[in-house]
C-alpha cells in the first residue's frame, strides 16, 4: 500500500496478530515481529521512504513501527480501542517477502475459507 501500487482498501492480504501488551496510551505490542513481517525494505529509507512495516487494516494511522524477532510495536492514536488479547489485521508494506515467511495462507472468499499451501516458500524460482 505504501508503494502506491494499491490503496489500503484494495490490499487483499493481511497478517493477523494478537495484542500482547498496551504499555503506553499511544502504543501496543503484538506477537508478530521479523519472523512474521518482511524486513527487506526498511522504513524511512531511500528510495521508498515507507512509513513503518505495515498498518492496521481499519486504522491506517496505526503504524507497525519497529520489530524484534517475536514482537512488533505499533504506534496508535491515543484513546485507541485495543486490549490485550485483541486480534489485529495488519497490511504489510511488502507482501511478497512477507508471504515467503509462511507455510500456508488462508483464503477468505464470499464467506468460504480454505487453506492454500505456499509451495514456493523459501525458493528463489
Amino acid at each position: 500500500a505504501a508503494f502506491g501500487a494499491a490503496s489500503m482498501q484494495n490490499c487483499a492480504a493481511s497478517v493477523i496478530a494478537t495484542v500482547v501488551s498496551c504499555p503506553y496510551e499511544d502504543q501496543i505490542v503484538i506477537d508478530g515481529g521479523s519472523k512474521a513481517f518482511a524486513t527487506d525494505i526498511p522504513p524511512n529509507a531511500a528510495p521508498l521512504y515507507l512509513q513503518g512495516y505495515g498498518h492496521i487494516h481499519d486504522m491506517p494511522s496505526a503504524v507497525l513501527q519497529s520489530l524484534s524477532e517475536e514482537h512488533g510495536i505499533i504506534h496508535v492514536p491515543p484513546g485507541h480501542p485495543f486490549r490485550i488479547g485483541d486480534r489485529v489485521s495488519i497490511i504489510p508494506n511488502h507482501i511478497c517477502s512477507t508471504l515467503n515467511l509462511y507455510n500456508e495462507a488462508w483464503i477468505v472468499n464470499a464467506g468460504s475459507v480454505h487453506r492454500l499451501p505456499i509451495s514456493a516458500r523459501g525458493h528463489s524460482w
